[in-house]
């Protein structure tokens, strides 16, 4: 069977200006070959493109999570600071508890306990591990997290203090309101029979006729 004839194709070249035309013929193995070599390129133009678009939106978006996280780490520092003047005037009020206690004839409450409290910080240890995987931006919020912790447990305990101290005060109610606030002499009698005293009118020391209790 005779091979069938593989077609061609002339291109004529006609420059602009001086110069004759030139015939260029190409078979279809060339045009397919060129086809397939642009059809090469272009995927690649366009691969390398998609690559560079995605490299640029990830290198936008670490830029955009390191400036929240550094924006989480000012927060988290600022937060701390606050947390020192609330663990200020959880003492303050922790000094005030003890002297309620003494006045309700309770003991007072243990330092330890009183600054600590009892059991350890929330979460799981994973969660932990995690944090502190995260570097210094973890620790100090992991830092963070034990802080509000002690301070929860500082606050409850104090809580639970005084409304014991409230309570015991509540039933000594009437003793309370029965007990004079001062001792005006050193016993019973503030002035004896005939001793003198100054006279209010003649403002001279007269004997009193009499006793005051």
């Amino acid at each position: 069977m005779p091979k069938k004839a593989e077609r061609r194709w002339t291109l004529m070249v006609v420059p602009h200006g001086s110069g004759s035309s030139r015939a260029v013929e190409v078979s279809q193995t060339f045009v397919k070959a060129l086809v397939g070599i642009g059809s090469v390129v272009a995927l690649t133009f366009l691969v390398l493109g998609v690559a560079a678009i995605s490299r640029g939106v990830n290198i936008t978006h670490s830029r955009a999570l390191e400036n929240e996280n550094r924006l989480l780490a000012d927060e988290i520092q600022r937060m701390r600071e606050r947390m020192t003047g609330l663990r200020d005037t959880l003492h303050r009020f922790s000094e005030r508890e003890q002297e309620l206690r003494l006045l309700a004839g309770l003991t007072p409450t243990d330092t330890t306990v009183q600054q600590a409290g009892i059991g350890g910080p929330t979460g799981s240890w994973s969660e932990r591990d995690s944090l502190k995987a995260l570097g210094p931006g973890g620790q100090q919020a992991l830092a963070a997290r034990l802080d509000v912790d002690a301070l929860a447990r500082r606050a409850n305990i104090l809580v639970r203090s005084l409304n014991q101290a409230y309570d015991s005060l509540s039933h000594q109610r009437e003793r309370l309101a029965a007990t004079p606030s001062i001792m005006p002499t050193k016993g019973w009698l503030t002035s004896a029979f005939m001793r003198e005293r100054i006279h209010p009118i003649l403002h001279l020391a007269r004997p009193h006729e009499g006793i005051d209790v």
